[in-house]
């Protein structure tokens, strides 16, 4: 095994420090946005949900949902239980699977999520209105590295 991926530079400390950081910066991020997302009645799963729907052209199983979110398919069943319950998507037959479901995004779930994305942006200013472009650039990069493999 490559010792470069199995030692760490950092001490016990550090380490921790470290990662206490990005577990502090993940609860940020989250409630961030769920208090921009409140505005239009999503929660961020639903509005993953929501863009994943229409990025796929506005159709996708349950079990590409999941692969695409990393998720396990009850969390899907579950996610989509409450897209459904909202109006924002709907259930439809798989027609290549007699026994799959498809979740399909509504004109009302097209809507909330352009609107919710026209207010990503006050998300983005709280959260990384301090760091410069090339900063954003260079944390872009790093979370794409952890990211690697643990989902989209």
């Amino acid at each position: 095994m490559n010792e470069e991926h199995t030692t760490s530079p950092f001490s016990g400390d550090d380490l921790l420090n470290l990662m206490a950081a990005l577990l502090r910066s993940g609860k940020l991020t989250e409630a961030t946005l769920s208090g921009v997302l409140e505005g239009v009645g999503l929660s961020p799963p639903q509005m993953w949900g929501l863009i994943l729907l229409v990025r796929a052209g506005g159709r996708l199983s349950h079990k590409r949902l999941a692969e695409r979110t990393g998720t396990a398919r009850s969390n899907i069943t579950k996610l989509v239980d409450r897209l459904e319950e909202g109006g924002l998507a709907r259930r439809v037959p798989d027609p290549e699977d007699r026994r799959g479901v498809i979740a399909e995004i509504t004109e009302e779930g097209r809507r909330r999520h352009d609107e919710a994305l026209g207010l990503t942006g006050e998300a983005e200013r709280a959260l990384l209105g301090r760091l410069s472009p090339r900063d954003r650039a260079e944390l872009a990069r790093l979370l794409g590295l952890l990211g690697r493999g643990a989902g989209p």
